[in-house]
């Protein structure tokens, strides 16, 4: 799923599902496509090199994005990167570009725009559905002049089960993961019609605490946005219910503007 936000006053999306047979890898440069087919593959090996194709047409607009990855920083986790849930169940999680500068061009309905700015990439998998398995998961993070700062954080069904997900600051050359202890909301209050944790404490094992309040929600989306009439009933009956994301900004140390999204369970 791709969103456009405040496109000259609009919000843009759409979203794309293929049959996992119709996934391809070209070895040679590495490159996935979804379809061969369809325009939308990512290229490139890690932290060397990165692109993002992605050009389709959805509810009558055209969008073409082409983006290019530069100055990748060397992803990392934390140990194998797996943590492991209650009933076998696994989800793993990986930092595969904390940062990187990105150029290249938008396109909505062919009207295009030069684009320069910064990227991350967060790559999470897991052994069952999310519905499943998580409360809800919450993630910020912001480039800096000299590194990044940020974090990832997924809170499971069975409360007395370990957090999943870390905190993350690079100053220079010096990177720090920190694994949390605990997670505590001081503050709820109602965006964009749902009811969040608009202020977050996550205290890590290192004796250090972040503190998150959220001050903008910009998108609001499920997961079955797509979906209508039965097959969305069919589909929320199998999954437990809907996902929600919301996608906006916060402030970390009531000093630092960071980009934030939330997830929950409806």
């Amino acid at each position: 799923r791709m969103s456009l936000l405040n496109w000259e006053g609009n919000d843009y999306k759409a979203a794309r599902e293929y049959d996992l047979e119709k996934l391809v890898f070209w070895e040679d440069n590495y490159r996935f496509f979804l379809n061969t087919e369809r325009g939308i593959w990512f290229e490139g090996k890690i932290p060397n090199e990165h692109k993002v194709h992605f050009r389709t047409n959805k509810n009558g607009t055209h969008f073409d994005i082409n983006l290019d990855f530069k100055d990748i920083d060397k992803g990392f986790t934390w140990g194998d990167g797996l943590f492991h849930l209650n009933d076998n169940d696994q989800a793993g999680m990986y930092a595969q570009i904390p940062t990187a500068r990105i150029e290249g061009f938008i396109a909505l309905d062919y009207d295009t725009v030069k684009v320069t700015g910064t990227a991350s990439m967060i790559q999470f998998h897991q052994t069952n559905v999310a519905t499943r398995l998580f409360e809800k998961s919450f993630r910020f993070n912001k480039s800096t002049y000299n590194g990044y700062v940020g974090g990832y954080f997924l809170i499971p069904k069975d409360a007395e089960d370990e957090i999943v997900g870390y905190g993350f600051e690079k100053k220079g050359e010096s990177i720090i993961i920190k694994r949390p202890i605990s997670i505590t909301t001081k503050k709820t209050e109602k965006l964009r019609g749902q009811t969040i944790s608009s202020e977050i404490e996550i205290c890590y094992e290192n004796a250090d605490c972040d503190n998150l309040v959220v001050t903008h929600m910009q998108e609001k989306i499920t997961l079955l946005d797509e979906l209508g009439g039965i097959k969305k009933m069919l589909a929320k009956r199998f999954l437990g219910g809907d996902i929600i994301e919301l996608r906006g900004s916060a402030i970390l140390n009531q000093k630092m503007p960071v980009f934030y999204s939330l997830t929950v369970l409806d």
